[in-house]
């Protein structure tokens, strides 16, 4: 499989709208108890911290096909102050995985936050999608906490 893997500025996260989208219809599937927020969520809105960010402080990675189709993503995030660096989101299609693209990624994405002084990182998991565990395990992380938002049954 030939691919590439490049940056791209926050500004161009437009390119990974359609993948993102697929997530978070994902998300939606696999949600126990908000699936409303995954119906309402939109990818500006998603986006929107990511804009305001110094390009310093986000690595967005995309990967393309032969074809130069884009495949799989990632976005971290480094936050400065508190050396914390979370992952922000990743995705690879279910048809290409197994082929060490998330590996990949992953590996990019704690080096980039290690490198840059983080000494805490992190990433998080919709309730429901624990299936992924597994793979993050694989990099050293577990769960650790689990937070709780209060439903709204008026939504």
């Amino acid at each position: 499989m030939s691919l590439t893997y490049r940056q791209i500025q926050p500004q161009q996260l437009n390119l990974i709208e359609p993948l993102w989208d697929k997530l978070r219809l994902i998300h939606l599937e696999d949600s126990k108890n908000f699936k409303e927020h995954f119906v309402k969520l939109t990818f500006e809105e998603r986006c929107k911290e990511f804009y305001q960010m110094s390009p310093y402080n986000i690595r967005i990675t995309i990967v393309e096909d032969k074809e130069r189709e884009i495949i799989a993503y990632s976005i971290a995030t480094i936050n400065q102050e508190k050396k914390n660096g979370k992952i922000e989101s990743i995705f690879v299609g279910s048809d290409i995985r197994k082929n060490g693209i998330g590996t990949n990624l992953m590996e990019d994405m704690i080096f980039w936050m290690e490198k840059n002084n983080c000494s805490n990182l992190e990433l998080s998991v919709v309730a429901g999608h624990e299936k992924v565990f597994k793979f993050y395990e694989k990099f050293g992380f577990y769960p650790r906490v689990t937070y709780m938002s209060r439903k709204k049954y008026n939504d």
